[in-house]
C-alpha cells in the first residue's frame, strides 16, 4: 500500500512536473562482460518491494535526462530498487541490436545486485524496442515479471511517417517537428547523396538536437538559427545532407521513405511488433493521447501484437505526454474529464506496483548486500 500511495503522490497532476523525491540516493554502477557499461542504481526507500530495470529512449543525456531521473526517483521512493543503464547507441539516437544485448547485461546486473530473480522492465519511448526484444529472448528463462511500455512505437515505418509528415494512415494530424528530422536519417542503412564523413554529419545533427530539444516554447526560427551556427563548422560537402536533417532544405521525408522501400526488411527489424509474439509476461501499455513524437494509435497496434502475453492493459490518457505530466487546468482544456483521467492514473499506478511486486514474491524485505 505504501508504494501505491507514494506513486499516487508523485505521478498525479497535483505535483509539479519538475519536482522529485529529494531523499532518494543513487550511485554509479559498472557492469557488462562483453563490453564495459555504466548506469545509475537508485536505492529504494525503506524495505524493498521489487526491482525495476529502465530502458531509456533515444536521447544524448541518457540516465541524466531530468524526466528519466525523475521517474527513477519516484520508483525508488516507492520502495523499488531501480537500475537505469546508459545505453551507448541510444545516447547516439541509434536503434541497434547491440542495445538489446546491453539491456540484457543490465538485467543480469540488476538481478545480481537486488537478489530479485524477476525484475520488471520499464521502457520509455523508443526504449520499447530493446525491451520487447529482450523479453522475447528471455521468455524461457523466467527473468522478467512484466513490462511497462510508456509512449513506445509498434511499427517503425508508421512511426517515421508520423515524425516526418505528421501523418497517420494517410491523414495529416499535426505539423512535423523539425527537431526530430535527424533521427530517421541517422537510422537509415544508407543516406543517398551523402558525400563526406557520415560520422561527422551524425555528430553535427546530434549537437543540434541536444540543444534544440531544450528550446521548447521557442519559435522555429530559433531552431534554424542554431542549425545555421553548427553548419558553419562543417565542410561544404556535408551541407546539403545536413540541411535535410535540420529542415533548412525539404525532402527528408521522401528520401527516408524511398530508402525504406528499397530495403523492405529494414523497418520490420526495428518494429517491436516483429518480436512481440515471443513475450510471455504481463504487459502494461501507457500512452499520451497527444504524444507529439509517437502517435497514440501505436499503443493499440502494440497491444494487438502481444498475443502470447497472459495479460495486456492499455491506458491512453491526457495526463501523461511523451516526456511530461499535465496539470489540472491543462487536462480540462483538452476536453477530458479530470475524474476519468484520475481513474486512469490509478490503474497505471496499480499496474506499476503490481508488475514489480509480483516478481519480488510479494514480500517486503531488505535487499541483500552483494
Amino acid at each position: 500500500m505504501r508504494s501505491i500511495l507514494s506513486l499516487i503522490r508523485w505521478l498525479g497532476p497535483w505535483t509539479r512536473p519538475t519536482s522529485a523525491p529529494s531523499q532518494v540516493i543513487w550511485s554509479p554502477i559498472a557492469f557488462g562482460e562483453e563490453r564495459p557499461l555504466t548506469g545509475r542504481l537508485y536505492e529504494p526507500q525503506g524495505r524493498m518491494r521489487g526491482a525495476y530495470l529502465m530502458s531509456p529512449g533515444l536521447h544524448p543525456l541518457g540516465p541524466e535526462h531530468p524526466v528519466l531521473d525523475r521517474f527513477c526517483r519516484i520508483l525508488a521512493a516507492s520502495g523499488f530498487l531501480v537500475l537505469c543503464p546508459s545505453l551507448p547507441d541510444h545516447r547516439r539516437t541509434l536503434l541497434t541490436e547491440i542495445s538489446t544485448r546491453d539491456l540484457g547485461a543490465a538485467l543480469d546486473a540488476l538481478r545480481a545486485e537486488s537478489g530479485v530473480s524477476r525484475p520488471a522492465l520499464f521502457a520509455v519511448s523508443f526504449g520499447v524496442l530493446p525491451a520487447v526484444r529482450l523479453a522475447a529472448e528471455r521468455a524461457d528463462h523466467d527473468h522478467l515479471s512484466g513490462l511497462l511500455l510508456y509512449g513506445g512505437h509498434a511499427d517503425f515505418e508508421r512511426t517515421l511517417r508520423y515524425v516526418l509528415r505528421g501523418r497517420v494512415d494517410g491523414e495529416r494530424v499535426r505539423p512535423p517537428d523539425l527537431r526530430l528530422l535527424p533521427v530517421p536519417l541517422m537510422n537509415l542503412p544508407e543516406i543517398p547523396g551523402l558525400t563526406g564523413d557520415r560520422e561527422r554529419l551524425h555528430q553535427a545533427w546530434l549537437a543540434w538536437m541536444t540543444e534544440a530539444w531544450l528550446l521548447d516554447g521557442h519559435a522555429e526560427e530559433a531552431w534554424l538559427a542554431l542549425a545555421a551556427r553548427i553548419r558553419e563548422e562543417l565542410p561544404e560537402t556535408l551541407h546539403p545532407t545536413y540541411d535535410l536533417g535540420t529542415g533548412r532544405r525539404e525532402g527528408a521525408d521522401d528520401l527516408v521513405l524511398d530508402v525504406l522501400h528499397a530495403h523492405p526488411d529494414y523497418a520490420p527489424r526495428y518494429s517491436p511488433i516483429t518480436y512481440a509474439d515471443g513475450v510471455r509476461v504481463p504487459v502494461v501499455i501507457l500512452h499520451g493521447v497527444d504524444d507529439p513524437v509517437i502517435h497514440v494509435s501505436e499503443a493499440a497496434h502494440l497491444a494487438a501484437s502481444l498475443a502470447q502475453s497472459p495479460r495486456v492493459e492499455v491506458h491512453v490518457t491526457g495526463l501523461y505526454g511523451h516526456t511530461r505530466i499535465a496539470g489540472f487546468r491543462e487536462i480540462l482544456t483538452m476536453g477530458r474529464t479530470l475524474t476519468g483521467e484520475l481513474g486512469t492514473a490509478a490503474k497505471v499506478v496499480a499496474g506499476i506496483s503490481r508488475l514489480a511486486i509480483d516478481g519480488h514474491g510479494g514480500d517486503e524485505r531488505d535487499r541483500p548486500k552483494v
